[in-house]
């Protein structure tokens, strides 16, 4: 998640992190162990007055979340929303090259990450 998020926060223009969840954190606390995992929350704001008159539910979904897990075996995962996911949740239609734009901004800064 290092990696990510600075890859977010070298972004030009800008792109704002609105926090970032360590999911491992709380339950060490309570003397729970988990598989380390961090939510990464982060975005421009650039798409939301261009959906949310017409999908206002889409909200749910934004700003953008990338999420670092590790599974059983030990290997790291990053894992995020597409926007055909997006889409066929929030009923979006009319909209697919603003939609494909969302998958190719996240899915470039997770390429630029993990490489």
């Amino acid at each position: 998640m290092d990696r990510f998020e600075a890859t977010v926060r070298r972004a030009q223009p800008p792109i704002q992190v609105f926090a970032r969840i360590d999911y491992q954190a709380l339950p060490a606390t309570q003397g729970g162990n988990v598989r380390p995992a961090q939510l990464l929350i982060f975005g421009r704001g650039a798409v939301s007055h261009l959906l949310l008159p017409q999908y206002p539910r889409v909200e749910i979904d934004l700003p953008l979340k990338a999420l670092a897990w590790e599974d059983e075996h030990g290997k790291v995962w990053l894992s995020y929303n597409i926007s055909v996911y997006l889409a066929q949740r929030h009923g979006i239609s009319g909209k697919d090259d603003l939609m494909q734009r969302i998958t190719d901004f996240v899915g470039g800064m997770a390429k630029a990450a993990t490489q």
